[in-house]
């Protein structure tokens, strides 16, 4: 056996090693998932003649300048080389060359697609490796029943202000609940600005509905609440929106409020339908979004009376 076969034969014993060390799910897709991929993907390719000639042409042309200068380079060193030590290069030889140097820039640029990706993954405020799925807890305290389709057609306050994000509203049919058939598609997604990063998870609801981590608040976004900042008598001192970690609802539910009533962590009260006050992961307190669009950090053991007065400060008459 010839030390090239030798060195296959431990490269093959090394990298099955390797496999049956990971999970079989795991080892499968490294194995088979690019499969999958050239299958779903080449049907969608559309060859345009003219790329094809451009590229056909490009490969000649590589071809015939790496031959030329590389017969060039063989010459030169067979001028100094004994007769019976002489080199040949052929043409399949420059070919080879040239398909390897494409190689090298395909994996390169894969190398770049893989490390741009792992460095999003590792920021993004999806967690990898805890249930995405909203907590059996948490359902049991939010008003939002899974595969229960809403009764009014109200949205969401974050869809309300959705214009004011990064986030790209969808078309829907305000005649229909948002969780209609006709609707839910479009909110089977996640709004990042919804997301709180410390928080992790759930971000997603039992039937796919992306959730919140943060709620509004009613007296502001409320049915009976018309929003004009001209009512409010001092912005700055009014709660829009804020932080909660637990009875998660998704963002496109218009139930996705909090009554400040209910307190901060420290000092929450439970409504008769069993929610709960606002909260995060932060050890000492909440993040709270201000009506004239600042960020205050409330904390914890803030007396329930001050929080509760910050819901709402309207002017007389309105």
């Amino acid at each position: 056996m010839t030390r090239r076969v030798q060195g296959a034969v431990v490269f093959c014993v090394i990298l099955l090693i390797g496999f049956l060390c990971v999970p079989v799910p795991v080892s499968m897709a490294l194995l088979t998932g690019w499969l999958s991929f050239a299958f779903s993907e080449l049907p969608q390719v559309d060859l345009k003649p003219g790329g094809v000639a451009v590229f056909v042409c490009s490969f000649g042309f590589a071809v015939g300048c790496s031959h030329y200068l590389l017969r060039w380079l063989v010459f030169e060193i067979n001028a100094k080389r004994p007769s019976d030590a002489q080199i040949r290069w052929r043409l399949r030889s420059s070919v080879s060359l040239v398909l390897l140097c494409m190689m090298l820039f395909v994996v390169g640029i894969g190398v770049s697609g893989v490390t741009h990706q792992v460095g999003w993954l590792i920021t993004s405020p999806e967690s990898l490796f805890v249930s995405k799925t909203q907590a059996v807890h948490d359902s049991d305290l939010s008003t939002y029943r899974p595969n229960t389709v809403s009764k009014s057609s109200d949205q969401s306050w974050l869809y309300s202000v959705g214009t004011y994000m990064l986030y790209q509203r969808p078309e829907i049919d305000d005649s229909k609940p948002w969780n209609s058939p006709e609707n839910a598609d479009n909110f089977r997604t996640l709004v990042y600005e919804a997301i709180c990063p410390s928080q992790g998870n759930p971000i997603w609801s039992p039937d796919g509905f992306g959730l919140s981590h943060r709620a509004g608040n009613p007296d502001v976004f409320g049915n009976d609440s018309i929003l004009r900042f001209n009512d409010f008598d001092g912005l700055g001192n009014t709660i829009f929106a804020g932080d909660v970690n637990a009875a998660f609802a998704p963002w496109a539910d218009p139930d996705a409020l909090r009554s400040l009533k209910l307190g901060v962590r420290d000092n929450w009260t439970s409504s008769k339908r069993g929610e709960v006050g606002y909260g995060s992961m932060h050890p000492s307190g909440a993040l709270m979004l201000m009506g004239d669009g600042s960020i205050r950090f409330v904390d914890y053991k803030m007396d329930g009376k001050v929080f509760k007065q910050l819901g709402r400060h309207r002017k007389e008459g309105s």
